[in-house]
């Protein structure tokens, strides 16, 4: 039926029916039915053309039953989508996760049917947002909001979806059943007959989305249980995954090139179902089919728990894996008397509600409004308004503060009244659900009373208050608390800093006002874009945390604040703070705490499938430190990236500099993006490539930074948690509660397979320059030798080129100064007497610090290799004399008088042949090398 047969449409069905995924497919099939039931013809259209070589456009078993069984629009830009007016009376937007900003945002308005003129009906049916939290940022909802309120008819599958669409949108929304749930069970019946995977023998069907180890143990589990039934799988739906799930899941009788009837005819007569889909699971209860729901959180919990909930089947919900092992009541039939009675209502209600909608006259744009919008004050909101309201660099912040404190645990806020901590309060007042509030009039005796609530409680306790004299007020409070330990928050309005110091009323400095007696002070960024949102997150959150970090005290947050009446006039619901935490949400662990506290960490790991181990500058470690270095390693599912200076060489640890230059963006986020990144040690050598590939990508990895003094390290703007212990405790306490667990290296293997595809074609240079002195040099190192390598070109290229694994690797990475590389070399040559040294360094580094090599005790150890580019090589690309400072200097003279033997190459000729002498044991003085190249 592919193409349009007709001129004209009732309704055209928009969503998600063209997508790889067997419930999305059963959803719109169901929809399709029931809206053509009411005598409607329907238009399904088509996914809009964004990119040119899009799978979903393409032959496909989503495809290929569309074409079965649709009328299908051509296919449209999304700027051509207003075209479809001349073709539909009206619009449906479908079910699935339409509203799940993750997934719109692509399609611009397109899923809020913004194309649809204001005299076409529009109806969203059982639309979902997907998880129990919306995505989409405030100035967004405000645009969708207004979308919404043109709906003749507004229902959501998950009873999350009612609260949400209420909390965030001011609209009225009613619950309704999934599609599926719909349609008679013949519909289904018939489509099972066109499968050809109808098994003979009795098995366990599993239709896992994401496999793992413990999901697969778990389902051999039940099979044995069930008297060693045989397993049938189908796995995602997407085409292009299947060779890797198929891997993953690791179980024969994985279905291949399965279609949607082969899913249904392999759910309909399985003797046993598991499943991590809430589609999945649906069927189940449609075909009446003993099962149990392994809940699928990072797909989203929300609608596995409103469903089992409306059904009554939480009891076949499976949150934790190890209930599988635990509770043989998953096993136990399930009584389908009290699931079909509630279905029975559910699907009259849902299916009267639909009816109504589409068979029902258009609306006005007044009784829309009327209908849809909670309130009149939602009604008569300025469009204008609101948008400068959700555009206001202050209240950005003061959301992020107040949001903060909640997931910090902060319940007790100290107000006191003043004009510049207005806005400050309203987010308070408009937030009671989550704080206790207590109003202070007097500032001194209002710090003194949070003071005495913190003391009580040993929690931290919020104050806030006004701009001028009002924050001195604060001093004598605060500094008892430093002073007896007590956790205050010291929160103070401020006046922007353009107004310091010029005889602005109420206006003193704030900034460092209590530096002697707080732990910590941050006046949080003026301005707005990424950089300012990010910092203020990372900095209160390190504020939050001080209170309470390595003993008790008192930390102030400063925040200027423009317009005191900002939102004044703006509905409460535009002053909630979201239910999502704010990321990233930062926590703190540390040797210090109990195995039940440090348990959460190690578990995270055990089940993570991607860790990434950034290895930072490092001594070589002892023969204690690298046996659980290694044990860590082959527990967990990890790879260790590591450089020259990291001076780690283990089985999992790779260089990846030249590879990870060559990746893009994309496949870095598709094939390498990990879980969990941790770092340990110091930095990377500078312009380490994973930086910009984990900062720009995707937001789901969590960042966690090992380091004793339990600071605050966001290098990759991921931190998730602060472990404070060294390096050394941290690789052995993980390694000692790994348990009975061991690296399946699949992780690994992604890393190393790309790594070698680029290592086994060397790094080949034929102009005589740095780089190629580099390439002969870095190799010919002699074995236990001692490498110092000088700051700038020098460290950055390095990673081109191998090393002997017994030789130290050094470099001053802590600031990447050049005034010091040289001096550093030589006092390690002092404290190393009984190897060769080796220091490579450029001429501009050398030159900074000639002085390094005099008036000091020189050895047969010593041998220095100066690469002289005339300038700096690093920074020429600029093209300007005072960044490239170039010259036309040498060594020689300077390097002779001060006890140095010297010898110089300006060819490779010359290079190859004085560097076998430079690197051999027939050296008996300090060596000098100074090779001239461009």
């Amino acid at each position: 039926m592919i193409g349009m047969k007709k001129k004209h449409y009732d309704f055209g069905i928009v969503g998600v029916w063209m997508g790889c995924n067997y419930g999305s497919v059963a959803t719109y099939y169901a929809l399709n039915q029931i809206v053509t039931s009411f005598g409607k013809s329907v238009l399904m259209i088509d996914k809009p053309v964004i990119v040119s070589d899009d799978v979903e456009l393409s032959h496909n078993h989503s495809r290929r039953f569309a074409n079965e069984h649709y009328n299908i629009s051509k296919q449209y830009r999304l700027e051509d989508f207003g075209q479809l007016n001349e073709l539909c009376d009206g619009f449906i937007i479908g079910s699935d996760q339409v509203w799940n900003y993750g997934i719109s945002k692509h399609t611009r308005k397109m899923m809020y049917l913004d194309f649809a003129s204001d005299e076409k009906k529009k109806i969203a049916y059982a639309a979902s947002f997907g998880h129990g939290v919306d995505f989409a940022p405030e100035d967004e909802r405000i645009r969708i909001s207004k979308l919404m309120a043109r709906f003749d008819g507004i229902s959501v599958r998950e009873s999350d979806g009612v609260r949400l669409c209420e909390e965030y949108y001011g609209i009225r929304a009613v619950q309704v059943l999934d599609p599926v749930f719909l349609l008679e069970t013949r519909y289904w019946e018939e489509l099972v007959k066109k499968s050809d995977k109808a098994e003979k023998e009795k098995y366990l069907f599993t239709y896992i989305l994401d496999p793992t180890d413990e999901k697969r143990a778990a389902i051999q589990h039940v099979a044995g249980k069930l008297g060693n039934l045989k397993i049938v799988n189908i796995l995602d739906g997407l085409p292009w995954l299947f060779s890797k799930n198929e891997k993953l899941m690791n179980l024969p009788n994985c279905v291949r090139d399965a279609q949607v009837e082969d899913w249904l005819c392999l759910i309909r007569n399985a003797e046993y179902v598991i499943t991590d889909s809430c589609h999945g699971a649906s069927f189940a209860l449609i075909f009446g089919k003993p099962f149990m729901a392994i809940v699928n959180r990072r797909r989203g919990y929300s609608r596995f728990a409103s469903l089992s909930k409306l059904l009554k089947f939480e009891d076949r919900l499976v949150t934790d894996i190890n209930q599988v092992f635990s509770n043989d009541k998953l096993l136990d039939p399930i009584d389908y008397s009290v699931i079909n009675k509630i279905l029975d209502s559910e699907r009259k209600r849902s299916l009267d509600w639909l009816k109504s909608c589409i068979l029902s006259d258009k609306l006005s744009s007044e009784d829309l409004l009327l209908k849809n919008y909670i309130n009149e004050q939602e009604r008569q909101l300025n469009l204008d308004v609101l948008k400068r309201f959700s555009a206001n660099p202050d209240v950005m912040k003061i959301k992020i503060l107040a949001t903060l404190l909640r997931d910090y645990g902060v319940k007790d806020v100290v107000l006191s009244p003043g004009g510049r901590d207005a806005p400050l309060v309203r987010i308070f007042e408009n937030n009671q659900k989550y704080f206790r509030l207590h109003r202070i009039t007097d500032e001194r005796s209002a710090a003194y009373f949070g003071l005495g609530i913190a003391a009580q409680s040993r929690t931290p306790v919020a104050c806030v208050c006004t701009s001028g004299t009002a924050v001195s007020n604060y001093l004598p409070a605060v500094t008892e608390a430093f002073y007896t330990g007590v956790p205050l928050i010291v929160i103070t309005a401020d006046r922007y800093r353009v107004y310091h110091s010029q005889g602005e009323d109420q206006t003193i400095t704030q900034d460092g006002v209590f530096a002697s007696v707080v732990k910590k002070s941050f006046t949080v960024p003026e301005g707005t874009g990424f950089n300012v949102e990010y910092q203020t997150r990372r900095d209160i959150s390190d504020c939050i945390l001080e209170a309470t970090h390595n003993g008790f005290g008192p930390v102030h947050i400063n925040i200027a604040i423009g317009n005191i009446s900002a939102g004044s006039t703006i509905p409460v619901r535009f002053w909630q703070i979201q239910q999502n935490a704010v990321k990233p949400h930062i926590m703190r662990a540390g040797a210090q705490d109990p195995k039940n506290v440090l348990g959460r960490w190690v578990t995270a790991l055990r089940r993570s499938e991607r860790i990434l181990v950034i290895y930072g500058q490092n001594p070589v470690p002892t023969a204690e430190q690298q046996k659980n270095i290694e044990k860590f390693a082959s527990k967990y599912n990890c790879v260790f990236l590591t450089d020259h200076i990291s001076n780690l060489h283990i089985p999992e640890a790779l260089q990846t500099y030249r590879m990870l230059l060559g990746v893009t963006q994309a496949e870095f986020d598709e094939k390498l993006t990990p879980d969990i990144v941790i770092t340990v040690g110091g930095k990377s050598l500078m312009n380490d490539p994973v930086t910009g590939k984990l900062r720009h990508g995707l937001q789901t990895v969590r960042h966690w930074s090992v380091n004793p003094s339990g600071s605050i390290r966001d290098t990759y703007f991921r931190l998730t948690s602060v472990i404070e212990m060294s390096q050394d405790r941290f690789f052995e306490y993980f390694s000692e509660y790994a348990g009975n667990i061991e690296n399946n290296r699949r992780y690994f293997n992604v890393w190393n397979d790309m790594n070698e595809s680029v290592n086994k074609t060397p790094q080949k240079v034929s102009s005589f320059n740095s780089l190629y002195v580099q390439s002969r040099f870095l190799p010919s190192i002699p074995d236990n030798s001692l490498l110092h390598l000088g700051v700038g070109l020098t460290f950055i290229d390095c990673r081109r080129f191998s090393i002997s694994k017994t030789v130290e690797v050094f470099c001053n990475m802590g600031t990447n100064g050049i005034d010091g590389c040289t001096s550093t070399f030589m006092g390690q040559c002092a404290a190393a007497m009984g190897k060769k040294c080796f220091l490579m360094v450029g001429d501009l580094s050398f030159f900074y610090d000639m002085n390094s090599i005099w008036n000091k005790e020189l050895g047969s150890n010593i041998r220095i290799l100066l690469v002289n580019n005339n300038g700096s090589g690093l920074l020429r690309g600029h093209k300007l004399k005072g960044i490239s400072s170039v010259h036309n200097t040498s060594a020689k003279g300077w390097v002779e008088s001060t006890g140095f033997t010297y010898i110089s190459a300006s060819s490779k000729d010359e290079f190859e042949q004085k560097l076998e002498y430079f690197v051999s044991d027939r050296v008996d003085k300090s060596l000098f090398f100074e090779v001239f190249c461009s």
